[in-house]
């Protein structure tokens, strides 16, 4: 379920364009369950997409663009995190440990980053018939034909190459029920996530719920935010995630029986 939603700008006017999308999020108070009247808010998580890289695996594996472009995520996560209790994760690799260490500089985070290999990047089982792929859409459009290629080309399903979307979901549905577990545990609605990941880890939310590459608009792009809000449903069974991408809201069942989301 997708609807329009009032949202605050986060990002000034002159920073568009300069390698994060614009992204708006909502004006309701962080410390209210919204949409769901006085239903307490669990926590909140964001997650975003690794700066620009040359995929060197050489820390901090950003370009300078990548740099700047994490440098404006950080300033915008800045605003949403006063008052809240921040934990920060990120997947092992270089170039999303060099983003999360910006982000933590910039929102003044002194506490460890947590190092999370359910949301790494997917598993290459052929080196080289990966980068040929990534070359080959590279070449035709950029890193965002890259992107819109993970929804078209059999090769991603067939994990040969790479390990399969299903098999990525499967783990960041793991990483999602022991988040969730977590805030269930702290009882405090003021607990707020800071996840790093990549594309093909992220990619299924936005697709699914707001049908970005589908609709043919820009997928999800480097330091591009994601705002989750987590819900229960009483039952404990099950939790209801917003999902605030773009200025738009979508909602999804986390179980956590499964580790699956319903879309």
């Amino acid at each position: 379920m997708v609807e329009q939603f009032p949202f605050k700008e986060l990002v000034p006017r002159s920073s568009r364009g300069k390698g994060t999308l614009f992204c708006s999020f909502p004006t309701t108070s962080p410390e209210h369950g919204l949409i769901m009247g006085n239903t307490v808010l669990l926590g909140q998580a964001v997650f975003f997409r690794h700066g620009q890289t040359e995929y060197t695996d050489e820390y901090p594996d950003l370009t300078e663009e990548g740099k700047a472009t994490i440098g404006r995520t950080g300033s915008q996560i800045a605003q949403m995190v006063n008052g809240h209790k921040v934990t920060i994760v990120s997947s092992p690799l270089a170039r999303t440990r060099g983003s999360a260490n910006i982000v933590a500089g910039v929102i003044g985070y002194r506490e460890k980053i947590h190092i999370d290999p359910l949301i790494r990047a997917a598993d290459i089982y052929d080196p080289q018939a990966s980068w040929a792929m990534f070359e080959e859409y590279h070449a035709r459009g950029g890193i965002h034909e890259v992107s819109r290629a993970y929804f078209s080309d059999p090769r991603y399903d067939e994990g040969l190459i790479l390990e399969t979307k299903v098999a990525i979901q499967e783990r960041f549905g793991t990483y999602l029920g022991r988040l969730i577990s977590k805030l269930f545990e702290a009882k405090n609605h003021k607990m707020f996530v800071i996840s790093v990941s990549h594309y093909e880890v992220l990619c299924a939310i936005t697709e699914k719920l707001f049908h970005v590459v589908e609709r043919q608009q820009m997928p999800l792009s480097h330091g591009e935010v994601v705002l989750i809000r987590f819900l229960p449903t009483g039952d404990g069974a099950r939790v209801i995630l917003e999902v605030y991408f773009r200025s738009q809201i979508g909602r999804a069942i986390f179980d956590r029986q499964t580790s699956q989301l319903v879309y």
